[in-house]
């Protein structure tokens, strides 16, 4: 975003918004509107185990562990999107969950993509999918 372009619009994130680089004359930052958090799992479904981390993992400084994100899982499990509430509703967390699907189908990491789901009350309309 180009803060002196928002004619007055404004996002909760932009007051935390990082330069894109330095030393740009339009002054442009970067602005946090949506992301995606996910591990990697050994199993084809999400369990518990991989949505844990372990006990010491402050001073684990990197070592592999039996619970939470494994390096050498095969399904990359998706537990938490989340967009900007400005901008809720407007297509922009299917999109996000569309290119981080591709990206991931790309990379070769994985070989499958798992979601965990919470029944939050919502309707779902397969209609705008």
């Amino acid at each position: 975003m180009i803060p002196s372009q928002l004619k007055g619009w404004t996002i909760e994130t932009l007051k935390y918004a990082k330069p894109v680089e330095t030393g740009r004359a339009d002054r442009a930052v970067s602005v946090l509107l949506a992301h995606i958090v996910s591990t990697r799992c050994v199993g084809e479904t999400i369990s518990d185990r991989d949505m844990a981390f372990p006990a010491d993992w402050r001073s684990r400084a990197g070592k592999p562990a039996d619970v939470g994100h494994q390096e050498s899982g095969r399904t990359i499990g998706i537990h938490s999107l989340a967009v900007a509430p400005k901008l809720q509703g407007c297509g922009l967390g299917k999109m996000i969950v569309k290119a981080y699907i591709q990206q991931m189908n790309e990379s070769g990491l994985a070989d499958r993509i798992a979601l965990l789901c919470q029944d939050v009350g919502l309707r779902f309309d397969s209609k705008r999918v």
